[in-house]
């Protein structure tokens, strides 16, 4: 069995690739959602030595119309995806971050999120 399956295998939560325009806000610094999950979340985001440190984050759509704030996370990875300088010191990095801790309203919350925001077929 390949690790890819592996990997799929053991997610509890079904993922949903989200068209742009999802933003999550980390410790103020504004990185842009790649998918979602009622189990987690991941973003892409311009690494200029200051990595955020996530304990919590804010999910806020692009029109203002869909907003989840203070929502409890660790970190589960985060990888280098691609260099924008050719030192090095600016790169586009992949944070996955696992949701945990939620109260029942942040969950309602959250269902709500899922369900209204535009994902990729």
């Amino acid at each position: 069995m390949s690790d890819k399956r592996a990997s799929a295998e053991r997610r509890e939560y079904t993922r949903f690739r989200v068209k742009e325009g999802i933003m999550v806000f980390t410790d103020s610094k504004p990185c842009q959602v790649i998918d979602i999950s009622r189990g987690g979340i991941s973003f892409r985001y311009v690494d200029n030595q200051e990595r955020p440190i996530c304990k919590a984050i804010d999910i806020l759509s692009a029109n203002n119309s869909i907003y989840l704030g203070n929502i409890p996370c660790r970190k589960i990875f985060d990888i280098k995806v691609a260099p924008l300088s050719a030192s090095g010191a600016l790169s586009i990095r992949r944070r996955g971050l696992q949701f945990e801790d939620f109260s029942h309203f942040q969950k309602a919350q959250l269902d709500h999120f899922i369900s209204e925001i535009p994902i990729e077929p």
